[in-house]
């Protein structure tokens, strides 16, 4: 079974974000890639999960942890 695409409030809900925050990600180049089918964006579940990941390795650099 394949994993559904999010809809970007579904992706906001899930991180717990503002849709106002992905829209401030996004200007800066930090929110993660949306496709755009039909009329409608959405975020794949690989683009979530490379989202997730580069937060992960930002917080631990800034901490001074390797990067894993």
């Amino acid at each position: 079974m394949r994993e559904h695409d999010y809809t970007i409030p579904e992706w906001c809900a899930k991180h717990r974000v503002c849709r106002a925050s992905f829209y401030n990600l996004e200007k800066r180049g930090k929110a993660p890639v949306t496709i755009k089918i039909g009329n409608r964006r959405r975020i794949t579940p690989d683009s979530d999960r490379e989202w997730v990941a580069e937060q992960e390795a930002a917080a631990s650099t800034e901490r001074g942890w390797p990067a894993s």
